[in-house]
Formats: structure tokens, sequence, C-alpha cells
């Protein structure tokens, strides 16, 4: 039985027990020893669930038990009743048959109260409060489980299912084996989805098992769902399916069918899916599993011969969108085969959504097709079906009469409704208002007991078409309108056919004060003895004649738009009128670029008002004068005086000048002007009326530091520097404030520190490094002149991050973090510190330096420079081009080395360091340190030329060493 019928077994419901539970008060007061043993028999586990059903234990009952109830308080409204009668033990409760339907409620953990009812007139009952699950399940087994997300989901069955709503947690237990895990119900209590990874740590590795949901020690599902080793097509390869399967994890296949055997060893490429690679589903198919680094997971499938699609129904909600009537709600589908006149397959990007939609794209479907769905769990088989948009309707016209009868249905309410109409014009007279309600009530009970009559006839079978036909839909809708022409009709002819006095013609003017309004005005006109004789015509152009229905005096009023003149009275006699309407004027005040302006004061000399948020201000025409001069005003913009006439169309628009000044803004660093930085000019918090208009400006220094902003509107304003002042940032924020006044300029100056300074680490390694530099001269025996001018590249190196705490405006324009690039140049500062030595110590170079050993030390240094601001700037580029300039730069100086060879003796100083420096871009390739390195060798090999440039080193490259 589906749990969302009403049952009708003859239950008592709640309110047929109201007079017993009120006589049984009394008797429950005087019977408290038995209420007290019963209730004490009521102990733990009374309540236990059995599958669907909820075992209640009867056994501590002192008396013959009648009615169980079982009431749930939270949520109110669902109640249990059993016939409990001669039961001395365990009776149990079908949860799936509520006295009324559960709905979409939630009953895991429901507050109930069990009510056991005494026999034989004894008045003692025996409540019982208890949280306990009432929720059940069914799983559908013709969905086949799959793994989406990460979860493992199971389809549950929509008639078997409920009390369960979307991402509920339920207690999950697979083998009986008594651990539980948590799974979570989706998709509005279609499906059941565990972890995948929690279902793997707590399931037992074993071939098949089966797994339930668990509630108060029992499970709340009739039967097991089985899970199991599958073989699948996927993706048009043949898959093994278990749900225990890993991914990053090896397994070894054994396969064997009558054309042959497959042994590999592979890892899953979803989990629960592994491949077979290149096998296809043959005759007696035998695949054997087992985990490659243990055994914790091994299972076999025997005989395989055939892979059953998946049988799906889905109802056509329009021609290329299904709705799936199983739990499918995101099962990924990947293309489909369509078999129809002309069978063709076609790609289908996505999943079935949430609310178990499929999307088909451009493709379109019909209940005849046969529909293939290759998803993640294997193909799919379709049964389609029509939605009941789609479904035609029962009611159709087979034959010329049954239009006729469609006809007079809709056409009898309304010739009686004209009808009642009529006679009221010849009964009634002239139709006031009183008339017409009159008439509207007796066409009411005429025209109803018409559709009744029909309705009736239906009935007795003389109305030839069902009442479920288009015929009863045409009755309705002719009896709504037929009452509607009963007034109608009246208000129409009335006026012509009642016997009233004879009408008149009244010529009226309709002006603004000035001249005739244009377009149409209505003129409203009232009889002065009968005020429910009244009506309404339209003049054009503001003259006009309109139709008095009867001699008499009358009031007119004309309206046009939400303007309405002065009452005028007229006579037969003084049949003509003017009706002058007043129009105020409205002014729109603006600033130069269009956008209004709120607040601005508009002063006459009788009023003063106020823009609002639209700029508007509405003024109303004086007694004596058709306009006025009014003047503007607003304390950020130049005042205007302007002159106002009222009329029809005399709303202006004034442009008001904004009074402004200029800004002048300065950013330093530490003192130091720095050009390239970003400066925010908003609003102060004071000025409310600014902050409205603008959120602000964004301006950059030029080289000088200096920014100017012109047209800035006077007031308040705040500086901010946009240099980065969060926790890891190196800089302090700096913020300033200024006054702008009318042509006037303003001044700020925004100091911010560079707060970063180099650690004890750093500081450390310039000594270490620094250390190792005096080592390339410490050889006693030689003469170090050379390897002490390439170690003055190191030092210029320590020089410039011993520079950089006070060098913060060079960051400015950049996004490097000092410390990494400090860390940057004293690591290549090491690296080509040792690269120096090793080349300089070579035997060759020993040799040369060991003959020149009593030549002076001439003290020269490399007279170039380290230039943290150019390194910065090469940061910003790629490694690439970086690598590019340093090969172009080498084969420069390779060529300046050769052209040397022929004029000295030794060219061995100049060669090696030359190769040592493009070693060093040749064994670094990452990013910033590349740049930072390829740099370094950009120096070096400034170095090796001008070496040649110093006389006292060239000097040593001539002496002979043999």
């Amino acid at each position: 039985m589906n749990a969302h019928e009403v049952t009708a077994d003859g239950h008592r419901q709640p309110t047929s027990r109201l007079l017993l539970a009120l006589t049984l008060v009394v008797a429950l007061a005087l019977a408290g020893t038995l209420f007290a043993g019963a209730v004490a028999g009521e102990d733990d586990g009374s309540l236990e669930r059995d599958g669907h059903n909820l075992s209640v234990d009867l056994s501590g009952i002192d008396g013959d038990p009648d009615e169980l109830i079982v009431e749930v308080n939270e949520p109110a409204g669902i109640t249990y009743t059993e016939n409990a009668s001669g039961e001395t033990g365990d009776i149990d409760v079908d949860l799936t048959d509520p006295d009324e339907p559960i709905g979409n409620e939630s009953l895991t953990a429901a507050n109930v109260t069990v009510t056991v009812t005494l026999a034989d007139d004894e008045p003692e009952t025996v409540p019982r409060n208890e949280i306990v699950g009432l929720h059940y399940a069914t799983f559908d087994e013709t969905v086949p489980v799959w793994i989406a997300d990460g979860e493992v989901r199971i389809a549950l069955a929509d008639d078997g299912t409920g009390g369960l709503v979307g991402n509920e947690t339920v207690q999950i237990a697979a083998d009986e084996s008594g651990d539980t895990i948590d799974g979570t119900i989706r998709n509005g209590g279609t499906q059941l989805a565990i972890d995948h990874d929690e279902f793997v740590d707590h399931v037992s590795a074993t071939d098949e098992f089966t797994i339930d949901i668990y509630e108060n020690g029992g499970t709340v599902t009739e039967g097991h769902r089985s899970l199991g080793p599958e073989l699948r097509s996927v993706d048009d390869q043949l898959v093994v399916w278990h749900p225990l399967l890993e991914t990053d994890r090896e397994y070894d296949i054994d396969a064997e069918d009558a054309d042959g055997r497959y042994v590999a060893t592979d890892e899953p490429s979803e989990p629960g899916t592994l491949a077979l690679s290149t096998l296809s589903l043959g005759d007696d198919l035998s695949v054997e599993v087992s985990e490659t680094d243990g055994d914790e997971l091994q299972f076999e499938i025997d005989d395989a011969t055939a892979i059953d699609p998946i049988e799906l129904n889905a109802t056509i909600v329009d021609d290329s969108t299904l709705e799936f009537e199983q739990g499918v709600a995101g099962l990924d589908v990947s293309n489909a085969v369509l078999a129809s006149n002309d069978t063709r397959q076609f790609d289908v990007d996505g999943a079935i959504d949430e609310n178990g939609r499929l999307d088909l794209g451009n493709e379109t479907v019909t209940a005849d097709d046969d529909l293939l769905l290759a998803t993640s769990a294997g193909i799919a088989s379709v049964e389609l079906d029509k939605s009941e948009s789609e479904t035609e309707n029962e009611g159709t016209f087979s034959s010329v009469l049954d239009y006729i009868w469609y006809g007079i249905a809709i056409g009898l309410p309304l010739v009686f409704g004209v009808v009642v109409g009529i006679i009221g014009t010849r009964i009634g007279g002239y139709p006031t208002r009183k008339r017409l309600g009159v008439a509207t009530v007796l066409g009411f009970g005429v025209v109803l007991t018409i559709v009744i009559s029909v309705l009736w006839l239906q009935t007795t079978g003389f109305w030839p078409l069902e009442s479920t036909e288009p015929s009863t839909y045409g009755l309705i809708a002719g009896g709504v309108l037929g009452i509607a022409l009963v007034p109608t009709t009246y208000a129409v002819l009335g006026p012509r056919i009642a016997g009233s006095s004879p009408a008149f013609s009244a010529t009226v003017t309709v002006t603004d004060g000035n001249q005739p309004l244009q377009g149409q005005t209505t003129v409203y006109y009232r009889s002065a003895a009968n005020e429910d004789i009244n009506g309404a015509e339209t003049v054009t152009d503001g003259t006009g004649a309109i139709t008095i229905p009867e001699r008499g005096t009358w009031e007119l009023a004309a309206k046009h738009g939400s303007q309405t003149s002065n009452p005028v009275t007229i006579t037969g006699r003084r049949s003509s009128a003017t009706l002058t309407i007043p129009f105020s004027s409205t002014i729109t005040v603006t600033d130069q670029r269009g956008d209004p302006i709120p607040g601005a004061s508009i002063t006459t000399d009788d009023e003063t008002v106020e823009t609002d948020t639209a700029g508007t201000a509405t003024l109303s025409p004086s007694d004596d004068a058709s306009s006025i001069d009014v003047s503007v005003e607003h304390e950020k913009y130049r005042p205007e005086t302007m002159t106002v006439e009222f009329g029809k169309r005399s709303d202006k628009r004034l442009t008001l000048t904004a009074q402004t000044g200029r800004v002048k803004l300065i950013s330093q660093i530490d003192g130091v002007r720095t050009g390239a930085t970003r400066l925010q000019l908003t609003p102060a918090r004071t000025e409310q009326y600014l902050q409205q208009r603008s959120a602000g400006t964004t301006v950059t220094t030029g080289a000088d530091g200096v920014a100017t902003v012109d047209g800035v509107m006077i007031g308040n304003y705040r500086v901010e520097s946009s240099i980065s002042t969060g926790p890891t940032s190196p800089f302090d924020g700096a913020d300033s404030s200024l006054t702008v006044a009318t042509d006037g300029t303003a001044s700020a100056t925004l100091e911010t520190r560079f707060t970063w300074s180099l650690s004890r680490r750093q500081r450390e390694r310039i000594d270490e490094i620094r250390q190792d530099v005096r080592s390339l001269s410490s050889y006693s025996g030689r003469d170090t002149s050379i390897p002490k001018y390439y170690g003055s590249v190191i030092e210029s190196m320590l020089e410039t991050v011993e520079s950089m705490p006070n060098a913060g405006h060079h960051f400015v324009a950049f996004d490097d973090e000092p410390d990494v690039v400090a860390n940057a140049i004293l690591d290549s500062a090491s690296r080509t510190t040792e690269a120096i030595n090793e080349a300089m110590t070579t035997k060759r170079n020993a040799d040369l330096f060991a003959a020149c050993a009593d030549m002076p030390d001439p003290r020269i240094d490399w007279s170039g420079e380290h230039s943290l601001s150019e390194l910065l700037e090469r940061l910003e580029s790629d490694p690439g081009t970086q690598r590019k300039a340093v090969k172009e730069r080498y084969k420069e100086v390779g060529t300046r080395i050769e052209a040397q060879r022929r004029e000295v003796s030794e060219i061995a100083p100049a060669q090696e360091m030359h190769q040592c420096a493009w070693d060093l871009i040749g064994e670094t390739d990452r990013g910033g340190d590349a740049i930072v390195i390829g740099y370094t060798s950009l120096l070096l090999l400034d170095a090796v030329e001008q070496l040649f440039e110093h006389d006292a080193l060239t000097e040593r490259l001539s002496r002979t060493v043999f």
C-alpha cells in the first residue's frame, strides 16, 4: 500500500475517542495503582523496530488491552491505531498505514505518545512518551547502485518509503556486523547516500554483502539490499563494478572466456569501476579480482554471458526534457541512442538533476520512441510516457451535434443575461447605481438557476454531453458572462429605452488657465437633484459637446490625468461651461552630467521646497500670476535663478554648475617621493552628499611622486594610499585629510613607512658569504687579484641586500616580497661564490696565479653595480626571456675573449669565468630564482668583458707560466 494513501479499514479516529477520554479521567485518578504498574511494565526497549513495523510490548499491561494508539506529538497530526484486543505480548504497528497521510514530514526522531485503552469498560489508559524513529524505507532494486561525488548512491522505492526528507542522517549497517555508519537521504527521500571512503573503511571486504537502514536496534527496511561484483558497460567499455574498489590502489585481474585469457594489473579510473581494457562480453566470461598488495578485497564473477540494461521509467515533461520516476538524481549520462523512424545517437552533456530531470538538448522524443542512455552505472533502457499536459483531453467533439449542444451550453446564459438587462430598462427606468445593483442581484439569481438546471439535466441523461466534457466549462463561462451582461445591458440601453426627461446638449471648454488642453479629457456630470444619476463623457483638444440625460441642474467637473477642475453648475438654459484645471509645475535640478541633485532649495516669494532623490520639486501656481521667479541653491553648486510658468507642459529642467577646486597629492616612502603609487581620494564620512555622488577617485602618482586632480567638488576628503597594509605587508598604511575650497588647491602628503628589515638569519648568511668571498684571496704563494676582482661582483650583490631596508620605494610598483627577493639574491650570491672559487682554482689558473705571485696587488674591483630596481623589473618578465638575454650576452663576450686570445699568453681566467656564467643559468629553470640567477650571470659576463679593460689584470694574462 502506498504510504500516502488514507486507509479506510474502520479504525476509530481520535475525535471519536474524545468523550471516552473525558469519562475515563475520574477512573484513571482512582486506578493509580493499576496505572503505575502498567507504566512500570514499559521498560526501555518496549518500542522496537522490525522492518516497516513498530513493535510495542504489551506484556506489562495490567488488564485486557482494547486499542493501541501511537500519536506523533512533533510533528503533530500523525496517528496510528491498531486493534489490540486479546493481545498480551508484542503487537506490531504498520508504519506504512497511518490514520492520515504523512506528507512531506520527517519521522526519524518522532516524539510519540503511546496509549493503550483497556477493554470491558475499564477506564484506565496507559500513556507513554518516547522518541522513536517511525520512518521506513524500501530499496529500489531495479536501479543499480552507483558512486557519484564521492558517495555510494542507492535508490529508494517511492511506494515503500516514508517519513524521510532530504539531507537527513540515518544509520546504516552492512553484513549484519553491528558496526553502523552514517548515511544521508538525498533528493527528497528518493536516495540513500553513503560516503565512499567511510563505506570502504567500515565494511568488511567480502565478495557479496547486504546493507540495511537501522533504527532502535532493528531495521527500517523490508528485506536487504545486496551489493556485490557486477559486469557493466560504461562508455562503450566492459568494466567490473564493486562498491569497495578504490582509486589509487592496484588490483590483479584474471579473466577468461572461450576466446582466451586476459591477465593484468590496473587501478580503477573511478571509485568502484575497474576497466577490463580490450575485453568484450563473450561466452561464459569469468573474472577474478584481488587486491595487489594484500588480500583485503577478493571477488570473482563466474560464467557471465550477458549484461541486462537498467530498466528506467520517465515522463516526457516537454519535447526534450525527461523526468524519471526512480531515484536516479545525480546519475551521469554521456550519450543516448534513440530508435524511432530513423535510429540516431547523440551526446547528452550532464547528469540527471536533483529533481530527477534530464535535458536532452535539441533532441526531441515521444512516447513511442525507444531510448537507450549510456550512464555511469551502465546502459539504461528508458520507457517513456507522456506528461499530463500532453495527454489528450477526454472530452472531445465527435460530431456536429456536439458542437450544437456546446453552443447551447455557452449561449443560453448569455441570452438570459441580455433579456434580464432589457427587462430592467423597461421596468426600472433610468439606470442609477441602486437600480443597477438590484438588476445585478436578480440577474445573478436567474442565470445561476439556468446553469444549475442544465447541470441537473446532464445528470438525468437528457443533456447528451457528459459533465466532464467541454460543455460544462462552456456552461460555466457562459454563466459568468451572462451575469455580467445584466448590468451592462441595463447601463447601455437604459438611457435610450427608459422613459425619462428629454436630454440636452452642453458645450464644454477645458483649459489649463492659459489655453485649451490638448488630448482627451474626461468630463463628469452629476444631477443636483439625484446624485445616483451621473455619468461621464470625453472631449478632445479642450472643447466639445456632451449629452446630459435630462433637464434640470447639473454639476460638471473635468479630469485630465491626475488633475481635476473645480465643479461648475449648468442648466438647460445655461448649457455652456468653462472648466479650468490648475496644473502645477515640476522642476528637475541636475548637474552638468545630467545626474539629479537632491536637497536643492527652490525658493519663491511664498515658499521654499527641496528637491527629492530624483532631483525634482513641484511648485503650485500662484493666485495672481501665471508665472513666478525662483532661486535655486545648493551648498555644493553655484546658485541660479529662473522664471517658472504654469500649464500642462510647464515642467522645467535646470542645470547647476558645481563648485570645484584642485587637489595635489604627494606620495613618499621613508621620505623618498615614489612614483606609480595609486592613491584613493574619497569623501569624508561627514560628507553624505559627496558619498552619494561618488565612491571616490583613484589616481596614480607620476615619476616625481605627485598626482593632481582638477574639478574636485568642494568639501572634506580623505586620502589613502593603496599600498598593501595587510598583516604580512612590509608597509605601514598612510592616510590624510584635506578640504577642497572653491577654485583653490588643497594639498596632502602621504608618508608610508617601509617596515621590512633583514632577519638575523639573512645577516648571518651575508657574513658567511662575505667570508667565502674573502677566502678567494686567501691562497698563499699565488696572486689573487683576478679572483678578488670577480669577488667584487658578489660584494655588490651583498650591498644590494644590505640596502633593501632603505629601498622600500622600489617595491611599490612590484608584487615581489622583500624576503623572497633578499633570499633569492643571497642564494644566487652563494652559488656564484662557489662557482668563482671553482673556476679560479683550476690547474691552469692556479699555475698562472702562482707565476704572478711577485706582482703587486692593483686592488681593482668590478666597476658595475647590482641594481635592485633593475632586478625587480626583470622579475616581471618570464624566465625564458631572461635566459635568451644571457645567451646573447654570452655569445658577445665569447667573441671578445676570442679576439683577446692572440694578445695574451693565458686566457683561462676569462674563459673559465665566461663558461661559469653560462653554467649558472643552465642549472636553474624555476620562476623567480631563474631570473635572479640570470641577472647574476649577466653581471659576471660584464665583469669578464671588463677584465680586458684593466692593464694590471691583462698584464697577468700575459705572464708566461712555463
